[in-house]
This record gives C-alpha cells, structure tokens and sequence, in this order.
C-alpha cells in the first residue's frame, strides 16, 4: 500500500513540473513570430550562452539549448517549450531589433559577445557560443 501510494504521489508531481515547465515556457515564448513567416538570414540550435547582467545571470545560463535565429529585422534568442521560462529568468530570452544591436565582437573561436540596448534604452550583453561565430558576425554586420 506504501509503495503504491509513494509511486501516484512520484508520478502526479512529475507531471504537475512537465505541466507548469510547458504552460509557462508556452507563455514566455509568446513574444517570437512564426519562423515560416520571416526571412532567416543564421540559425543555429543547440547554442549555448549567458547574460552578462549580474553574478546570478553571469553564474547561470544555457548550454547546448538555444535556438539562435538572425532574421532581416531581429535577432531572436530562444529555446524550446520546456526551458522557456527557465531561459526568461536568467535574462537569456532576447527579441532584440538589429537597429538596437550596439556592436558584437569574437570573444575566441567560438563565443561571441552581443551589446544591445533595450526598451528602457540601457545597453545590456549575452555571450553566445556558436558552431560559427564568424558567419553571425558577417551576417549582423555590426
């Protein structure tokens, strides 16, 4: 009787945490377009990347989970449903203008600092590490 109570109580609150990690990572991904829908100019998934806000975003960060997407228009940083609101926290989900891109450097061979400004106007980062850094840098051309 034990056992069987201790395994419905593992498997409600396992799928209470899928359920709150989907319906909140839906949410925070509300604010990117349809991909079909623009002009993709670099993709690459499986970035990796941190904010440089402060020590926890510094601390914190994705590896191996971004979905990095240049367009004509915007620079998208996202990930997938399930780790959307965990990316939200830590400062890493970016719609960011390309007006609004401040300059990009190579940080080393494969990590890439972004400065841009945000609503508010305050100029912010996020190092991303791509699999070709040089081709998003060509392809931002700031």
């Amino acid at each position: 009787m034990n056992e069987t109570l201790f395994f419905i109580i593992v498997i409600v609150g396992m799928t209470s945490m899928v359920a709150f990690f989907y319906i909140t990572g839906k949410k925070a991904l509300q604010i990117f377009h349809d991909p079909s829908a623009v002009k993709i100019l670099y993709e690459e998934k499986g970035a990796s990347g941190r904010a440089n806000d402060s020590l926890l975003t510094k601390a914190g960060g994705a590896s191996g989970v971004l979905h990095v997407v240049l367009t004509s228009e915007e620079l998208w940083i996202k990930t997938g449903v399930l780790f959307g609101w965990i990316v939200k926290c830590y400062k890493l989900l970016n719609k960011i203008p390309r007006d609004q891109i401040v300059r990009t450097y190579k940080l080393n061979k494969r990590n890439v600092v972004v400065y841009f400004r945000d609503t508010k106007g305050k100029t912010k980062s996020v190092s991303l590490k791509l699999r070709n850094p040089d081709k998003f840098i060509e392809l931002l051309g700031v």
